[in-house]
């Protein structure tokens, strides 16, 4: 007999563990044909590799089965007869309901991730968003007219940035009030990495996320945010990387371990770029020693090689200049999570980052400290 209540706990135990790394979806829907393609794309951190792809199952009877596995809660955009609604999903077995085939209508049962997703979005601030909104598609309605009245122009532009403002800051307090209320919520790795990132220093985000319960950090974005914690935030460990340079040899960021580097991204198009390299070429002669260096990774593309090369003479970039021609699907920028030039890293002997972004004028600075 204890034998047999052994065997069943273990089974049932299995099966906990099981469902917890498996999503299944039997979903039923109607108005629709047999053989009709319902597309599902698992919707990851801008800069996860591999990308996902999207995945087709069919329908068949008013019936559709999907499973996929996966560790904790994760976004997928459901398309059907060109149409598109997204879901937060938790690992586990959930049904979704199509009616008449309109996916804008559809419904998920017993899954507590969506419903704190969409909770979640009930309570943000929606008017400062639209003044948001409001105030950018003037300021862009201005500058397309092309006029010409400096006065409007700032004061459009000085509108812009202060209900950018006040938008930033109600998402910071909604983002921040519903983690503090919601320790164990499946979302909050998604709600920290998607809302507050870009928004509060990087120790808030670092101390917010040291408070999220180890059970909501297992998904995607919950790893997306170990990564920039440990490895592009100050102090973190700056990632190695590989690349060829204008003559085609391979460069190494490891290979200038011993030394201060700053690695600089940038393009030819980039005009605030260009206008920094002056600046870093300055920074470089003042401190005239073999222990830094600087190294460019040039996000243009293939049709601007000649551009890239003349650049580099015609500026007198005298130092490690490194690119695949890939624009921002450069694999160092993807590794470094750029989204936008100029941007930079400033990395100690060690291969820690000591700050980022920093300006020419102020690197002399830093390093002669």
């Amino acid at each position: 007999m204890k034998k047999i209540l052994v065997i069943i706990c273990l089974s049932t135990l299995s099966g906990l563990v099981f469902s917890q790394t498996k999503l299944e979806i039997f979903g039923s829907t109607t108005g629709v044909k047999d053989g009709t393609e319902l597309s599902i794309l698992k919707v990851q951190p801008k800069f996860t590799i591999p990308s996902s792809q999207k995945i087709k199952v069919i329908v068949n009877s008013n019936k559709f089965y999907f499973s996929t596995k996966q560790d904790g809660a994760e976004v997928y955009d459901f398309e059907l007869l060109g149409k598109k609604k997204g879901f937060v999903l938790n690992p586990g077995k959930t049904e979704m309901s199509i009616p008449n085939g309109l996916i804008k209508e559809a419904v998920i049962t017993n899954d507590a991730g969506d419903r704190d997703y969409r909770n979640f979005l009930s309570k943000k601030d929606s008017v400062s968003r639209k003044k948001y909104s409001t105030a950018s598609d003037d300021w862009e309605e201005f500058v397309l007219s092309k006029n010409k009245d400096s006065i409007m122009r700032d004061q459009l532009w000085s509108e812009v940035k202060k209900v950018r403002k006040e938008y930033d800051q109600h998402t910071v307090d909604s983002g921040l009030h519903w983690i503090a209320k919601h320790p164990k919520s499946s979302i909050n790795a998604l709600v920290l990495n998607n809302f507050l990132l870009d928004i509060i220093p990087n120790d808030q985000v670092i101390n917010v996320y040291n408070t999220l319960d180890s059970s909501v950090k297992n998904n995607s974005w919950g790893r997306d945010l170990n990564y920039k914690i440990n490895h592009l935030f100050v102090g973190g460990i700056a990632p190695d990387f590989e690349q060829t340079d204008t003559s085609g040899k391979v460069i190494k960021l490891s290979n200038f371990n011993g030394k201060y580097v700053l690695v600089d991204f940038w393009a030819t198009w980039c005009v605030p770029c260009r206008l920094e390299i002056p600046k870093l070429i300055k920074a470089k002669q003042l401190l005239a020693s073999d222990n830094f260096e600087i190294i460019s990774v040039s996000l243009d593309d293939k049709s601007s090689r000649q551009k890239w090369l003349d650049a580099i003479k015609n500026e007198k970039m005298d130092w490690v200049n490194l690119s695949t021609l890939d624009g921002f699907s450069n694999a160092v920028a993807r590794k470094y999570h750029i989204k936008y030039i100029p941007s930079s890293f400033l990395i100690d002997p060690n291969g820690k980052i000591l700050a980022k972004n920093i300006s020419g004028e102020i690197l002399y600075k830093s390093l002669k400290k």
